[in-house]
């Protein structure tokens, strides 16, 4: 397999998949500057990190990243002191005041929602509880009211500091995609424009130690290309053996006839662990 380098900054910028633009506010990547945490704030501390992560990956959106870009994350974050008494959170609000989750590290919370014009407590928050996961997402209104019912501290995560990591993320997994790409001789006819739209049509799957990938004589459907772990190829042999053919590792590539003609898989891929990306036929060149 060969190297191509890579392009220049802004090109590679530009290497962004849909994915990547829906979630962290659309158009292109640019260089960001790294996030500034608010003056006097006081990070959240290391021993801190696995309590915070695990808290945090009750939500979705963070419970998808990958365990360094979690960490990364969470050693962003900052501690709040909430009084008693003290709103968080109000309903309707939006904004810089719409921007932010938390993670409850000491004290009670009560969550009111206003039904006919009352204030119903319709959910309690205490430590290992995280609210306005919503802020992470879109730029909406708040959806209730927080406030602390004893004195609180908390773990704040702001939105832009989230969306930093996610969209450099989005631009390092972009142009390690494309990198691949570029090593792919069936691809070399494409134009490297051409070639970033593919990025989009990738998509991620990790297979277990053992799992077959592609069984040969099945219909082919996906073009892989080998992200992480290893990979052996067996075909048919006499006499109803198999053979060992090829030893597969990362940045190599397997299943490529798929994107070009319509016929049985000529040999099998099984895995020792492996995570790689895989391009659908149907993603058309």
């Amino acid at each position: 397999m060969g190297n191509t380098s890579s392009r220049g900054a802004e090109e590679q910028g530009n290497a962004v998949t849909g994915r990547a633009v829906g979630i962290t506010g659309g158009g292109p990547l640019k260089r960001l500057a790294t996030p500034k945490l608010p003056s006097g704030a006081v990070k959240a501390r290391q021993e801190d990190y696995q309590f915070i992560e695990e808290t945090l990956n009750k939500v979705l959106v963070f419970n998808k990243l990958e365990p360094h870009l979690q960490r990364k994350v969470v050693s962003e974050m900052y501690e709040r002191s909430v009084a008693a008494g003290e709103i968080l959170i109000k309903e309707g609000d939006t904004g810089l005041a719409a921007s932010e989750l938390y993670v409850v590290k000491a004290g009670k919370f009560e969550v009111l929602q206003r039904r006919q014009g009352v204030n119903i407590r319709v959910n309690l928050k205490e430590k290992g509880d995280v609210f306005g996961e919503l802020a992470l997402m879109y730029n909406c209104p708040r959806t209730a009211t927080v406030a602390a019912t004893t004195d609180a501290v908390v773990w704040v995560l702001e939105r832009d500091v989230f969306r930093y990591f996610l969209r450099n993320a989005a631009e390092a997994q972009a142009s390690e995609v494309e990198l691949f790409l570029n090593s792919v001789p069936i691809l070399n006819p494409l134009s490297q424009e051409e070639k970033l739209q593919l990025v989009d049509a990738f998509d991620e799957k990790t297979y277990q130690p053992g799992e077959k990938v592609v069984t040969e004589g099945e219909p082919g459907d996906y073009f892989y290309i080998i992200k992480e772990g290893e990979a052996v190829v067996h075909q048919s042999a006499p006499g109803g053996q198999r053979r060992k053919v090829n030893h597969l590792f990362r940045s190599d590539f397997f299943g490529e006839r798929a994107l070009l003609v319509s016929e049985p898989r000529i040999a099998t891929v099984s895995l020792v662990p492996l995570e790689c990306v895989q391009l659908s036929e149907r993603a058309g060149l």
